[in-house]
């Protein structure tokens, strides 16, 4: 019983003195470790993480959320979208998503995407694999009963920057930030239109002809103007390629943080 009790104390002994040096062994006080975040891009302050993860993220390369006027039978009518690098397997990746949803369209699913939803939130996931690893693409449509009518990450936007033109109806409002070359922010609205493409030409000609790089691009697909104004790559286009309710008009504000 006393060797026991000798060999207690000199392990508590000796314990004690390995706490004692190693808080004072070079004088300084070492700080607490921090959490080690992922590189790229944050995700957007409302982005529903609980719902749906980033499976070993290593870099968010993009995220978004768009807010649209009708209902999309895939993925809803407000959407947040992720695209981000992970160390993961394809195989693994695939497992954990399945794993997640509540139910999954088969059809619309193979071997690197996913069609399915998480209770009320219907997801899509698309992989493939890149130099760095595997690149992965997350959307997240919204509950209707969280559906919104203005894109609250649109507070920045300097609504005068680009004047619209020929606006019908609604159509879209999306809001992205990425990592491409350089941190990007990216506005963009699109509307219905029932002007034609010489009207767009005539309007956009008067108005931006004298516009710092001024490019203007045209094609089968429709015609587009791009400039910079006041620090933003402004864009604005009308696609002549049909669509329900008739043309569309893409206005697009993108400037480099």
């Amino acid at each position: 019983m006393k060797n026991y009790q000798k060999v207690l104390v000199a392990a508590t002994f000796v314990m004690a003195m390995m706490l004692f040096m190693g808080a004072c062994s070079d004088g300084v006080e070492k700080p607490p470790a921090t959490e080690v975040k992922p590189e790229g891009v944050e995700l957007l302050s409302g982005y529903p993480e609980d719902i749906l993860p980033l499976y070993n993220n290593v870099k968010i390369e993009s995220v978004g959320f768009s807010v649209r006027a009708d209902y999309n039978y895939t993925v809803g009518k407000d959407i947040y979208s992720v695209s981000y690098l992970s160390s993961a397997s394809a195989q693994d990746t695939m497992k954990y998503y399945r794993g997640l949803a509540t139910s999954i369209d088969e059809e619309y699913s193979t071997d690197d995407s996913l069609s399915a939803s998480i209770g009320e939130n219907p997801i899509g996931v698309n992989f493939f694999e890149g130099e760095n690893g595997l690149e992965v693409s997350l959307t997240l449509g919204m509950k209707p009963s969280e559906y919104v009518t203005v894109n609250p990450y649109f507070s920045d936007y300097p609504a005068d920057l680009i004047e619209p033109f020929g606006r019908t109806t609604f159509f879209e409002q999306g809001y992205e930030v990425r990592d491409a070359r350089g941190m990007e922010t990216i506005y963009t609205e699109t509307y219905n239109t029932d002007s034609n493409k010489e009207d767009f030409r005539a309007f956009y000609s008067s108005k931006y002809d004298g516009a710092e790089n001024l490019n203007i691009q045209e094609d089968e697909y429709g015609l587009t103007y791009q400039w910079t104004s006041r620090g933003f790559t402004c864009r604005a286009s009308i696609s002549t390629y049909g669509g329900p309710g008739g043309d569309f008009v893409t206005t697009i504000a993108n400037i480099t943080k």
